[in-house]
């Protein structure tokens, strides 16, 4: 069932995704818990020089589906780290399912500031041990701590478009200075 409940998050993030005129790439192989990138256009032509204007907003997408009596979802600590330096903005983004396999909830985990201190904690943590490893560790996010979403495509891509700020290159400062 987790294997199914894996699929149920990822086939939503997707439609939301198509119905919001969102691009995405899906990561293959998962080998590094980036999951997608989800991608705007670029700036239109005409505004700006094509050769000036600035980079698409992307962000970095972990997919965690969660049973809505849970209220917390867990990260390896070798993808958490990964999420945690890249200097794209990236979400963990939760869905909660019912019984029936219904997505019944939708809460985005920006790694920056309070829930970014925690990978970072976690992480000096684990050098203190002889030989970490990270795969073998993980960390919590709790969904009360989370951007709670309401799951439909115009609420998705406003708060989506919200996350980098504004734009990719002072949130990558911004996000190495923390």
């Amino acid at each position: 069932d987790l294997d199914r409940m894996g699929a149920k998050g990822e086939n939503h993030l997707e439609k939301l995704c198509l119905d919001a005129g969102l691009k995405f790439s899906k990561v293959q192989p998962d080998k590094t818990g980036k999951d997608y990138i989800v991608e705007f256009d670029l700036e239109p032509p005409g505004h700006t020089p094509l050769d000036r204007r600035p980079p698409p907003l992307q962000i970095v997408v972990q997919v965690k589906t969660i049973l809505a009596k849970n209220d917390s979802a867990k990260v390896s600590l070798s993808v958490a780290e990964r999420l945690a330096k890249d200097t794209r903005p990236a979400i963990i983004l939760i869905f909660k399912i019912d019984e029936n396999f219904d997505i019944v909830d939708l809460f985005f985990v920006h790694l920056v500031d309070s829930p970014l201190a925690t990978i970072l904690h976690a992480l000096r943590r684990a050098s203190l041990k002889q030989s970490p490893r990270l795969n073998h560790m993980s960390v919590s996010f709790r969904t009360k701590r989370a951007l709670r979403v309401e799951n439909n495509w115009p609420a998705f891509r406003t708060a989506i478009s919200k996350i980098p700020g504004s734009g990719m290159l002072e949130y990558a400062a911004n996000k190495a200075r923390q």
